[in-house]
């Protein structure tokens, strides 16, 4: 990660963490010219949630409250720095976000905060504009020779899509840690782009069906699993929804999400993978 890079992420760190920051203070820490301390205000900080008090500047609580917002700011202001294709990507599924981002209720029901996972962001950023290969680690596991393809939302859950040899690859970026770029270098043309999406998403997809609980009924109705969902309502309030997915991994984050006011009746492997990991949990619990 560039220097510039790891200067901004560290001034949002102390933003988020309450501190009212100096310029001059900074631009001293940093060993850069106080011009560059305002071009990062300016230009890649600029947000109306920053709030600048002469040469001091800080966070507002609406921004620590809500902190999606600021970072969608932040990573907005930062796309034009990416490449000419790259770029384009990205400031047009951020500009979608940009858009909704004062409605709150959708925020909170259809996309996850990605505060905790902008260093790693960052580092895919870097290498997709780069074009270099990623190791990673994955739910502990160590990962190389990895290609990027995009990051995603998909289901309220947010994933980075990428390939390893011919396998491709489907990750939650809550579980990735410690990005790292490779040496080695990639070229994926537009073809190759649109092949990978078409492919992915063209695998069959599998019938999923829900019962919600009265208690979380509200919420689960405005919840867009698929294009295409049923959802019935019995006379207690309780929900019977259905839909095809190939996504069962972000459907069992959000079931882990609401035990016990979800249950799974279809399909059956997610309903096992689910209990295997109360019965892991409670198992654990045993033993403290």
């Amino acid at each position: 990660m560039n220097h510039s890079l790891q200067r901004l992420i560290q001034i949002i760190q102390r933003l988020y963490r309450g501190e009212k920051l100096k310029i001059s203070q900074l631009a001293k820490e940093f060993n850069v010219s106080t011009k560059t301390i305002q071009r990062d205000l300016k230009e890649r900080l600029k947000s109306s949630l920053l709030i600048k008090d002469g040469h001091n500047f800080y966070l507002s609580p609406k921004a620590r409250e809500n902190s999606d917002d600021f970072i969608l700011d932040f990573l907005f202001n930062l796309a034009p720095h990416y490449g000419d294709e790259f770029s384009y990507r990205l400031t047009h599924i951020l500009s979608k976000y940009q858009a909704i981002k004062n409605d709150n209720l959708f925020l909170s029901l259809q996309t996850p905060s990605i505060t905790q996972k902008l260093q790693e962001i960052q580092a895919i950023q870097m290498a997709l504009s780069k074009q270099t290969y990623i190791k990673l680690h994955y739910k502990s596991a160590l990962l190389s020779h990895i290609i990027p393809i995009k990051i995603q939302a998909i289901n309220g859950v947010w994933y980075l899509f990428a390939l390893q040899e011919e396998r491709k690859l489907f990750l939650s970026l809550s579980q990735i840690t410690e990005v790292k770029a490779e040496r080695k270098r990639f070229t994926l043309s537009e073809e190759a782009y649109k092949r990978f999406e078409s492919e992915f998403f063209d695998t069959p997809k599998i019938l999923v069906s829900l019962f919600v609980y009265p208690q979380i009924a509200q919420e689960f109705q405005l919840k867009k699993f698929a294009t295409h969902q049923k959802i019935i309502q019995d006379k207690e309030g309780s929900l019977i929804i259905e839909f095809l997915s190939n996504n069962l991994e972000g459907i069992e984050q959000e079931i882990l999400k609401h035990i016990p006011n979800v249950a799974v009746l279809e399909p059956q492997e997610l309903k096992d993978s689910i209990e295997s990991k109360i019965k892991l949990y409670t198992s654990r619990c045993n033993i403290l």
